[in-house]
């Protein structure tokens, strides 16, 4: 037998007026309809871990990317200086 079914005759039969019964189940199967749209399947969290693990492998990429880029240009800002200095240096000693 359906469940709203079985508690709406268990509250009639207990005394509790018909309208009342009605509302209380229909408000008890609105808050279960809540609350089972909530709830996560197993799909659902498999999904959700694959989306997560792309997106810090991408957030990683991007980091090596940024690391390589920054490495870079701290060497070539190395070298200029490097050639400042050596020129400042043989500026001095003439």
């Amino acid at each position: 037998m359906i469940p709203e079914i079985e508690m709406y005759e268990a509250l009639v039969g207990a005394g509790v007026s018909k309208d009342k019964a009605r509302d209380v189940v229909l408000a008890q199967k609105e808050a279960m309809d809540q609350i089972l749209t909530t709830l996560a399947t197993k799909t659902d969290l498999t999904e959700f871990r694959t989306y997560v693990d792309g997106r810090f492998n991408l957030v990683g990429e991007q980091m090596i990317s940024m690391t390589n880029k920054i490495v870079i240009r701290l060497g070539a800002l190395m070298v200029v200086l490097v050639g400042s200095l050596g020129t400042l240096l043989a500026l001095m000693h003439r």
